[in-house]
């Protein structure tokens, strides 16, 4: 787990922006291994859950903090973010609101629940 704290004065505190802001951050910041991900406020806190094919290798880990940096720096002082890295196979893909899903994640051997 990560944390930032933000330094933008303007406030974004609706899904829809925070939405836009997370995929706006994941250009550039996605590996082949990156399966999906998806973000959610709660109260001052960011909350961004990646999840991979695989164990997330080094740079995995580096360009979801990048994201992570990126995504705070449009929220201002006081907020803060989490990051919680996992793999898609140990989670039900269809039961999430996803922010960044792969093709190949969606049609996983994932049971529905």
């Amino acid at each position: 787990m990560c944390r930032y704290n933000g330094h933008v004065s303007q406030e974004r505190n609706s899904p829809a922006n925070l939405r836009l802001s997370v995929q706006r951050s994941l250009v550039g910041n996605v590996t082949a291994n990156l399966a999906g991900l998806r973000a959610e406020l709660r109260g001052k806190t960011i909350l961004i859950d990646a999840y991979f094919f695989n164990a997330p290798s080094e740079e995995d880990r580096e360009l979801i903090d990048d994201a992570a940096g990126e995504v705070i720096a449009d929220y201002p002082d006081g907020y803060m973010i989490e990051t919680h890295l996992g793999a898609v196979s140990e989670i039900n893909v269809k039961g999430i609101t996803w922010d960044f899903l792969r093709s190949e994640a969606s049609r996983s051997n994932v049971p529905d629940v």
